[in-house]
């Protein structure tokens, strides 16, 4: 252990390390704290980063700016200089990250596949803990939040999420690769394919889900706007349909172009609007008109 200075045999500004092997491999790089056994052990050129906890930011060598706290934390990836100014904070949180971009994680586990993903804001303990590599642009709030989107390897990445709430969107098939889904937006526990089974993929694109278990087992379906408590929590495969009220559901779980309103309504049918539950005896336009 020891402090580093200008007058340090590694003749860097500013540095302090404290623990077996920290720093022990800069040469240029200043205004760097690390604290723990490894912590930021490979840093050479890198400067202006933060490392506290048991091996973390332990394979970078170039990154600068970066805040690593927590054991493991930025600890396996190689973190280059591409992923300047990145936070993990929390147990092996962002543990594989090599190249993404401004990402934030905070929670143990957050992120923890993430390699080249970028500009993800990340909370909750495993929030999007078992994501694949690339997934990006998503803000993930809550416990398991995201917890399997996933990268298919090619073009899909599970871009442009917003899932906010215990479990949401964090169903789908426990192969990663299969849970590409992007445009969402999630808000609520269980919300757009929280409660998703295990041999399903989660694919669907351009949701809107708020309310507890709204959505909640959806699979392929798209487009779909469902607002209330367990609002569509039958949908799966559904497409261009809009609920509003809690309880309000489709016809079927596959339905098209339904759009119903009112607690606990049901849709009649593909292509039609459904006003009120079975208990409504009359619609009005104005308050002197019927419908």
């Amino acid at each position: 252990q020891g402090t580093l200075n200008s007058t340090g045999a590694n003749n860097v500004t500013g540095s302090i390390a404290i623990g077996y092997n920290t720093l022990t491999a800069v040469t240029s790089g200043d205004l760097n704290v690390a604290i723990g056994y490894i912590a930021g052990d490979a840093i050479n050129t890198g400067q202006q980063n933060v490392a506290l906890g048991f091996e973390a930011l332990s394979t970078a060598t170039t990154v600068t700016g970066a805040t690593a706290l927590g054991a493991g934390a930025l600890g396996d990836g190689n973190v280059t200089s591409d992923a300047n100014y990145t936070t993990a904070v929390g147990l092996a949180a962002l543990k594989a990250m090599t190249t993404g971009v401004g990402n934030v994680a905070v929670g143990a586990f957050t992120g923890d596949s993430i390699t080249t993903g970028a500009y993800n804001t990340i909370v909750g303990y495993q929030a999007l803990t078992s994501a694949g590599t690339g997934v990006s642009h998503n803000t993930v709030v809550g416990y398991r939040a995201g917890y399997k989107l996933g990268d298919d390897g090619g073009s899909d990445h599970s871009e442009q999420n917003i899932a906010i709430g215990y479990l949401a969107m964090a169903g789908g098939h426990d192969t990663v690769a299969n849970n590409t889904s992007n445009f969402n937006v999630a808000v609520g526990n269980s919300a757009l394919g929280g409660g998703t089974g295990a041999s399903t993929s989660l694919t669907g694109n351009n949701n809107a889900a708020f309310g507890h278990n709204a959505l909640k087992v959806l699979s392929t379906g798209g487009n779909n706007v469902c607002i209330g408590k367990d609002s569509g929590d039958s949908i799966t495969t559904a497409n261009f349909n809009t609920l509003i009220g809690n309880g309000s559901d489709l016809s079927a779980a596959n339905g098209e172009n339904q759009n119903v309103f009112g607690y606990a309504a049901i849709g009649v049918g593909n292509n039609s609007v459904t006003l009120g539950n079975t208990s409504v005896t009359d619609v009005y336009m104005a308050s002197d008109k019927g419908a």
